[in-house]
């Protein structure tokens, strides 16, 4: 009686171990080349995503005193945005659906980085009114962001990041 027997498995039917360890060769290298496709996915999401933040345009709010005088200006930073509209809200004025109102809208078809787009103006010691600016741009690639910014009466500025619309 031996105790490796291969009698049972036919050569003819079963194939020989070179067979078989080809086989187990080939399910080894697909495995990998699948996880090194994966893998290669996975950075060119990251590139594409780190090259759209490189040419997203971003605006900020100014604050410039001089004197007794103030000013808050909207400018463009970074990299050029395309079909620029801008709306401000003054006061968070609110329909009786409690959405808000914008007072002022304008379309520009372009801003370079450090035109001033919007700007406001007033005496230092004069009440200056709540507000925020919503800013809706293309980069050059085409993809669509929203930008709120917003100011306060003590002459203060936040800007958001910009945020992405559509895909």
């Amino acid at each position: 009686m031996t105790i490796l027997s291969f009698a049972v498995f036919n050569p003819k039917e079963w194939g020989t171990v070179s067979d078989w360890v080809t086989i187990i060769v080939y399910t080894i290298t697909g495995y990998l080349i699948y996880r090194t496709l994966r893998s290669q996915l996975s950075i060119q999401q990251i590139e594409s995503n780190r090259a759209a933040r490189e040419i997203r345009p971003v605006f900020s709010l100014l604050t410039i005193t001089s004197g007794n005088l103030y000013t808050i200006k909207l400018v463009c930073e970074h990299n050029i945005a395309f079909d620029v509209h801008t709306s401000y809200n003054i006061d968070a004025s609110m329909d009786n659906k409690e959405n808000l109102i914008f007072q002022g809208k304008s379309h520009y078809t372009f801003i370079k980085p450090g035109a001033p787009s919007w700007d406001s103006s007033g005496n230092v010691g004069e009440y200056m009114p709540n507000g925020f600016l919503q800013v809706r741009f293309k980069d050059e690639d085409g993809r669509q962001y929203q930008q709120r910014l917003s100011f306060s009466e003590d002459h203060s500025v936040e800007n958001d990041l910009p945020t992405l619309i559509n895909r």
